[in-house]
Formats: structure tokens, C-alpha cells, sequence
């Protein structure tokens, strides 16, 4: 490989508008892309020559920009809607038209048919929890015979096409399908009609299989590529406390590499090119579309070049140092701050294979730290290969280390031109896949069915989750729109949060998950939260160290959201006592999570009794249970040494609810009681502490004290206690505490558990709260009620 030229388009740092998240025409002589500035975002198209400069919308939020031959698409907010909009690139600026269906569309692909004479394009329209494909005709900037491309039984995502030798067309994607994420290929005929059940699978792995790619193959039918997560990353900071084998596979999506697999489909064949393993590997394997040395991999795209020649680039995660190595002229300016220096927790690279007669060749980097994980633009001349990306050249580590603190660094959009080394030409064997009867293992959470009470529902969802925005472990971390689905599908959830850590958040990632929490968000069927995670440990100014604290908006204009860090002494909101000063008029919740952590344990000499703290994380995926030091979900987690554990909380007189939180791993859930799903309701419900806390198992709770809510202050001597729960899976028992010891333990064995006593107070200001553990190993956790005498001092 041979790099001809690389130049950018557009470059900045902090504080301009920053570019990001290209794509570039079929011809590659245009380029597109976004410019965000914290709050809003700009969609540019220029010419690579320079001649054209146009901006096509502003001061709003776009996503999935693609060209379809002479013509630019883009998702669009519009007021209160998202609509397909596009132009010609001849008209731009002066000719934009839109595209209006039931939903909102994202994930925009493309190819050309008929000589380039004509386009189709493929995109996924959400509404609510659900998704539907569709594509269309593009001919002479004008999109018509819109049709539908899967069935609607499952959630569909990431869409790409391709023709054949004989313009047939092809369309891969993700399918949420029997209970694990499948790639699946759709052939349309000819003349454009479809028939949405003839849809093949063609991945055959147990793990989940995500981010296909499609491209036309000389000899017929179309290569294929994708993406499985089913390579153990680094376990050294798993602690699982649960451990039934469906957490494991869920866990599983988290914390496994992704590995490449290419592939043909032809005619309803699905085979793979021969490809013979490193010596390490067993032969056995040589037919299994692997594509040894891409561990590490996230989104790719296969394609055959000018001598037929399979190539493969490819988004990954690399060992080798290139983070700050710009070989350009003149290159982005380098950080004060030295970027992070291991490749798992860098953003990943942009990286070529090729597929020779020996096997796959090393993987080679062309653009490192290429920032998000978005879809690979280029185009091919012969054996000139131009590719367009984002680059990132700031620092990106923890705390005063991270992007926050770089001034300097920038982030740019260019391209680079690479002529390909010639290879001698061959025709590669391809073997058939033996494709399973079956989709393999499901990793669904069981349901149950959720009937109104009154006027209340039970929803569950994440307050706590990280992207590949964090630097924690980028390698192993998705996009947001990963674990959106993964919430929505696997868990049955019903509102989430993204909360990356303040000092890897500048204006483009602050921008990003904004207008992902915007785009998510409908009103009675899903509640996305814009949100970030304040990190007080290691900050030793003004009282601290304090702790983490997740901040969630509950606010439906986010863009009025505002971030503070408490590592920047300059930061209005750099305590949590100035941070709520900060809030004091804005619908915030800032909530505490593992409290007792060696290194990030809560300061609960910071509170905001009945105000932004009216709930705290009782539970966290790998760090375990936070309730007392001997209680059932505590994990092998090292705890500081005297400990405030949740239980001595309480005892001191602090009042707050229970819920739980994933983190990095994606699986602990908080349930809450809500007249209906939206922010201003959620938010309502958190500060009433009408929740309850789980450890994965999405089941039904409620307590109850003379007919109060869990959560509530009873000032009563004489109480009655009501506890009801419905689980999916068998309860194993229930145990009733009373100011954090178990007052009574009650056998189950079913999977519906009722319990009913009454007592009364002993002393003022004891607490009474429920714990059930399941057979499986799943927990959960009520909020308490309160037995308080009026007025005493």
C-alpha cells in the first residue's frame, strides 16, 4: 500500500465548530459532513477541488448523510419531526426536497445501477421501539418506488445494498431476529419488486452479529461482511455477581472483540473464500468466513478491486502507537496532553486487508484514530483507492488527561488517496457454508405482560451506561445506537441514558448525544435522557474527593443542557454543592453510584435530601451490590476500608430511593412507577422514589404502607405492609428488612410472591424495605418507606 496523497477538508479545535461523521460521493469528487458546536449541528458539501462550498442546513440535528449517484441524502430534524431530506449536488442549496413517512429515518446506504445512471437507496425508519426498512429509486435527483423491505416481525437496522453482474440488487441487514442480532440478505428482483419473506441469513455464529457490508463480486453474486462480537476482550475488571447463562451472553455483547467475517451470497449460496489460517489456528476453521487478525474489529466493508482482488477495510482497535503519527503536510496540531496510549482505548483505526492466496494479509493502518465508529466512504479507480474520514488529534484520557482540557488538539475531515500494490490475479475458491437449522441461542430477557393498575405502569430502564465516547475500554464499548437497541430489544426496557464521563465530552460528543437522546425519544413508547457522568474521585479541591454522580435532563430542549466537570477548577459547577446551584432551576437528577468503590466511593457528606439525589444506585453490573457489606449481591470488588455502605446512609436519616445501573456492561436495570413514559413523568416518579431496583430481571414490584407507595414517609405508630411481585422466572424467597436487617425471610419457589404484615414503629425514622432473589441468581430491591412521628424534634 501506497499512500498518494492526504489532505483535510476542514479542521478545528475546542472551540469552533468541529467536523465530523463524513461521506463522500459515488465519484468521489464531493465530500460531505457535519460541524457541530455543542448545542447544534451544520451538514456541509464541498468539492474536493474546492469549486463547491454550500451549507444545507444548520442550527439543528442531522444524521446518516449519503450520496446516492448525483444526489445527497440526509435525516433531518424539522421542528418537532425527522424527514428524509435531499438534493441534486448540481442544485444544492437551491433544490431540496423531502421524503415524508410514518417514523424517522436514519441509517442511509447507497449504490448505482445501471452504469450509474440510476441509484437506490436503503434506510431504516423508527417509530417508537420499532424499526421498518425501506428503499428506493434514485434517477436524476428525483427518490420514487419506496417500498418495504422486511416483514416488520423483528427490528431491523443498518441497511446496505449492492448489485450483481446483473444489476440485481441486494440488501443486508441487521435483524434483531429470534432473540439475537442476525445478518440477513434480501435479493430484489430486477425490476425492483420484492418479496420481504424470501430474506436469507447469512451469518451462522452464536454471538451477535452486527454492521454488514455489501459489494458487487466480478463473477457473480455479491460479497458480504460483518461484524460478530464473540471474542473475550480483557476480563480484568469483570465481576459478574450474576451468573445464569443468559446474563453471561448478555454480558457477552459487551465485553467481546469483534471479529470480521466475509463472505459470498449467490442465488441463495452462502459460501466463503478459502482462506487458510495463521499456524496457530486449526484448519478446521478455513471455511468459516473468519478473517484472521481483524480482532479488535467494529464496522468494515469489503469490496473487489480492478484485478478482482478481495479487499477489506476495516474500523479497528490496534496495539501500535500511530495516535499521534499525521503524516500530512501540514499535520493536525498535537495536544499538550498526551493522548491515551493503548490502542483498546483509543478510538479505532481505519485499516486494510487483503485476502491473497496465503490467506489474509496483516491488517495495515491507513488513518489512526479515525473517531466514531460510522460507516467507511470511498470509491475506486483502477487501483487507486480514495477513502474520506474523520481524525482525531486530541487527547483523549482520563480526567485532566482527556478532551476536555485540550485547546490544541483538532479534529478534522479529509481524504486520502492509496494506490493499491498489484497482486497477481486468481480466482478464489469458495466453499459453501453449512448454515445452522436454527438462529442459535437467544440472549432476550423474558417478559411479562404488563397490565395498567389504576392509572400506574411499571417501566424499567438505564440510567448508567457508557459508549464508545468513554475511554475506559473503547475496544469493547458500542455507539449509542448499539446499546439503544440492545436496551429496546434485549431488555424490553422503556427509557435509557447515556452518561460518558464529562472529561472525554467536547462539543461534538456533547452534540452527538443530544441529538441521539432527541432522535430516540417518543412520547409514550420510549424515553431517551440526554445525560453525562460527573467524576468527583481524585478531585481533592473544596472538600473532596467526592464520588461519581450521573446527571440525567429531564428537560425536553436539551439543547439548554449544560455539562460542568469537577476536575476544572474554572467550572461554575465543579463541586456537587455548586453543580446543584448550577441546576437549581432545571429539571436535573444528579445520582450517586458505587458508593463503596476503593477508588470512586461516594463523599455522602455532599447531599441534596429530597432535591437531585432522591435515589441511589443500590446495584452496578460488575461492581456489585452497595447495600451492606454482607448482603446478597455484594461482588468481589475491592470496597474502601470503613465503608459507608447504603444501609449506614439511611440509618444517618438520609432519605432516597433504590435503583440500579449498568455501566459499562449493560445490564442492571431501575423500575419506576409512572402515570406515563415521559421525561417529565420519569422525573416526577425519581423524586417521589416510587422505584425499584433490579439486577437484569425485568419483573413487577410493589410495597406498600397503609396504602402508600415505596418511597414514602408514613407518619403513623400502626402500620400494614403490603409486598406484591411478578417475576418472568421462578423467586427463590423474599426477605423483609427493617433499617437494613432481615425482620423476615419468606420460601417462594414461584413466580409470584405476595406478602402481607403489620407492625408497629419502635423508634422514629425506621426504615422497612423488600429484597427478592430469584433461582437464577437475579435480585432485586425495593425502595424503603419510612416510619416517621410529626413534628418530632
Amino acid at each position: 500500500m501506497n499512500i498518494i496523497e492526504k489532505h483535510f477538508i476542514d479542521r478545528s479545535r475546542k472551540y469552533g465548530n468541529l467536523p465530523y461523521c463524513c461521506t463522500m460521493s459515488p465519484d468521489g469528487e464531493y465530500i460531505a459532513y457535519l460541524k457541530a458546536n455543542g448545542n447544534a449541528e451544520t451538514l456541509v458539501l464541498k468539492a474536493i477541488n474546492g469549486s463547491c462550498n454550500v451549507v444545507l442546513a444548520s442550527n439543528t440535528f442531522i444524521l446518516s448523510p449519503c450520496f446516492v449517484s448525483d444526489t445527497l441524502c440526509w435525516s433531518e430534524k424539522c421542528g418537532a419531526d425527522w424527514i428524509l431530506r435531499y438534493t441534486r449536488i448540481a442544485a444544492a442549496g437551491e433544490q431540496v426536497q423531502e421524503l415524508s413517512l410514518p417514523g424517522r429515518p436514519m441509517s442511509l446506504s447507497a449504490c448505482s445501477a445501471d452504469e450509474g445512471k440510476r441509484g437506490w437507496l436503503v434506510w431504516e425508519q423508527r417509530n417508537g421501539k420499532k424499526t421498518r426498512l425501506y428503499m428506493a429509486s434514485v434517477i436524476n435527483g428525483n427518490i420514487s418506488a419506496v417500498r418495504e423491505v422486511d416483514t416488520g416481525r423483528w427490528n431491523a437496522y443498518d441497511p446496505v445494498c449492492a448489485t450483481d453482474t446483473n444489476n440485481q440488487l441486494h440488501i443486508a441487514y441487521c435483524a434483531f431476529k429470534n432473540g439475537n442480532y442476525r445478518i440477513m440478505i434480501q435479493p430484489v428482483d430486477l425490476d425492483g419488486s420484492i418479496d420481504v419473506n424470501k430474506a436469507m441469513r447469512v451469518s451462522n455464529e452464536s454471538g451477535p452479529c452486527v454492521y454488514p457490508s455489501l459489494s458487487r463480486r466480478s463473477q457473480g453474486g455479491v460479497w458480504f461482511s460483518f461484524t460478530c462480537l464473540d471474542v473475550p476482550g480483557n476480563l480484568e475488571f469483570v465481576y459478574p455477581y450474576v451468573q445464569h447463562l443468559r446474563r453471561a451472553s448478555q454480558l457477552a455483547c459487551f465485553r467481546s472483540r469483534g471479529l470480521t467475517r466475509v463472505g459470498l451470497f449467490e442465488n441463495g449460496r452462502v459460501a466463503a473464500p478459502l482462506a487458510p489460517p495463521s499456524p496457530q489456528v486449526r484448519q478446521g476453521n478455513i471455511a468459516a468466513m473468519r478473517v484472521f487478525g481483524s480482532e479488535g474489529s467494529a464496522r468494515s466493508h469489503v469490496f473487489e478491486d480492478h484485478q478482482g482482488v478481495v479487499r477489506l477495510l476495516l474500523r479497528q482497535h490496534v496495539d501500535e502507537d500511530k495516535s499521534c503519527v499525521f503524516p500530512d503536510n501540514p499535520p493536525l496540531t498535537k495536544p499538550k496532553v498526551a493522548p491515551t496510549p493503548t490502542g483498546a482505548h483509543r478510538y479505532p483505526d481505519i485499516c486494510i486487508m487483503t485476502l491473497e492466496k496465503k490467506g489474509w494479509s496483516e491488517s495495515e493502518s491507513i488513518i489512526p484514530r479515525a473517531h466514531f465508529p460510522s460507516p467507511i466512504a470511498f470509491c475506486l479507480r483502477e487501483d487507486h483507492l480514495r477513502i474520506c474520514f474523520t481524525q482525531d488529534g486530541r487527547a483523549s484520557g482520563h480526567r485532566t488527561s482527556g478532551e476536555w482540557f485540550d485547546n490544541q488538539g483538532e479534529l478534522a475531515v479529509g481524504i486520502i488517496d492509496v494506490k493499491l500494490e498489484p497482486l497477481d490475479s486468481f480466482d478464489y475458491v469458495c466453499k459453501d457454508v453449512v448454515m445452522t437449522p436454527i438462529d442459535g441461542p437467544s440472549i432476550e430477557e423474558p417478559v411479562i405482560v404488563r397490565e395498567r393498575t389504576g392509572k400506574q405502569i411499571t417501566v424499567w430502564g438505564q440510567t448508567h451506561c457508557h459508549t464508545i465516547i468513554s475511554v475506559c475500554n473503547r475496544e469493547l464499548e458500542h455507539d449509542a445506537h448499539f446499546n439503544y437497541r440492545f436496551i429496546q430489544d434485549v431488555q424490553h426496557a422503556d427509557f435509557a441514558a447515556m452518561t460518558d464521563h464529562e472529561y472525554n465530552t467536547g462539543p461534538v460528543e456533547e452534540t452527538f448525544m443530544k441529538k441521539l437522546a432527541d432522535y430516540y425519544y417518543f412520547r409514550n413508547q420510549f424515553v431517551s435522557l440526554p445525560g453525562y457522568e460527573w467524576t468527583g474521585s481524585y478531585c481533592n479541591h473544596d472538600g473532596g474527593p467526592f464520588g461519581h454522580l450521573n446527571v440525567l435532563w429531564f428537560g425536553d430542549d436539551a439543547t439548554a443542557f449544560k455539562i460542568h466537570n469537577p476536575a476544572d477548577l474554572d467550572d461554575p459547577g465543579n463541586t456537587p454543592e455548586r453543580l446543584w446551584q448550577c441546576y437549581k432551576h432545571d429539571p436535573v437528577l444528579t445520582i450517586p453510584h458505587h458508593v463503596v468503590d476503593a477508588l470512586h466511593w461516594y463523599n455522602w457528606s455532599f447531599w441534596s435530601e429530597g432535591c437531585f439525589t432522591p435515589v441511589v444506585e443500590i446495584f452496578q453490573d460488575n461492581r456489585g451490590s452497595g447495600e451492606s457489606p454482607r448482603a446478597p449481591g455484594v461482588a468481589n470488588f475491592m470496597h474502601i476500608d470503613n465503608a459507608k455502605w447504603i444501609v449506614n446512609a439511611l440509618k444517618e436519616g438520609k432519605h432516597f430511593g433504590f435503583i440500579a445501573g449498568a455501566d459499562h456492561f449493560g445490564l442492571a436495570l431501575a423500575g419506576v412507577k409512572v402515570d406515563k413514559l415521559t421525561r417529565q413523568a420519569l422525573f416526577d416518579a425519581l423524586r417521589r422514589r416510587e422505584c425499584f431496583a433490579t439486577t437484569g430481571c425485568t419483573l413487577e414490584m410493589t410495597f406498600e404502607g397503609n396504602g402508600q407507595p415505596m418511597g414514602s414517609i408514613v407518619n403513623s405508630k400502626e402500620i400494614e405492609f403490603t409486598f406484591k411481585a411478578d417475576s418472568p422466572e421462578l423467586i427463590q424467597e423474599l426477605h423483609v428488612l427493617r433499617n437494613g436487617e432481615i425482620y423476615k425471610t419468606i420460601a417462594v419457589q414461584e413466580k409470584h410472591c405476595s406478602y402481607n404484615w403489620k407492625t408497629t414503629r419502635c423508634n422514629n425514622k425506621e426504615f422497612w424495605y423488600c429484597r427478592i432473589l430469584l433461582t437464577n441468581g437475579e435480585i432485586a430491591w425495593s425502595s424503603p418507606i419510612w416510619l416517621e412521628k410529626e413534628n418530632e424534634v
